[in-house]
């Protein structure tokens, strides 16, 4: 994570945000995110976040880089969702959201993915990451690899929850040694 910060210039540890820093801050991102304000400011008050500050140039640049990266899609309904998105080397972020326009070229569906899990723009080795679910998904389900990436496309998270079932240690042998809630993202697909 502060690497992520380091390399986009902003965002790393500082000293801790004072009371007006981040009354400023929530102020301004009730106007981005709404309700979700409070505890997007609170998330980037525990990172230690150069972003909760007074001076509020450095979020609105980044909110705009952001922007720009994801053109059409709900870049507060992302944030709100993840506020750690702020964070996210732009770099990484570009290179993990091509990965996913290649995976699923359908108009739209790489940004309804990162709106669904914006952690997708942070996951280093994201290429790794989509075959071993697409792979575990077709092993499991039984699907083609074509249902299987569908499967993985409507529910991104798949990428990191089932990332813990690699290697001999993390293996799933069936789909009922899952927890719930994954046995219903695959079974859904």
């Amino acid at each position: 994570l502060e690497a992520a910060a380091a390399a986009d210039g902003h965002g790393g540890a500082r000293r801790p945000a004072g009371p007006e820093d981040v009354a400023q801050t929530e102020a301004f991102l009730a106007q981005v995110v709404g309700r979700a304000a409070p505890r997007v400011t609170r998330r980037l008050q525990e990172l230690g976040s150069a972003y909760v500050d007074r001076d509020l140039g450095p979020l609105t640049a980044k909110l705009e880089r952001l922007h720009r990266l994801l053109p059409g899609a709900d870049v507060a309904g992302c944030l709100a969702l993840d506020p750690e998105l702020l964070h996210t080397d732009v770099r990484l972020a570009t290179a993990n959201l091509v990965e996913l326009a290649a995976r699923w070229p359908g108009a739209g569906a790489a940004l309804g993915m990162v709106e669904a899990f914006p952690a997708l723009l942070r996951v280093e080795g994201l290429s790794e990451r989509l075959r071993h679910a697409e792979a575990l998904t077709r092993r499991l389900t039984g699907a083609s690899e074509a249902k299987a990436r569908q499967i993985v496309g409507e529910s991104p998270e798949l990428v990191a929850d089932l990332w813990r079932y690699r290697g001999r240690r993390g293996r799933a042998a069936a789909l009922s040694e899952l927890p719930m809630a994954v046995q219903n993202q695959l079974a859904w697909g």
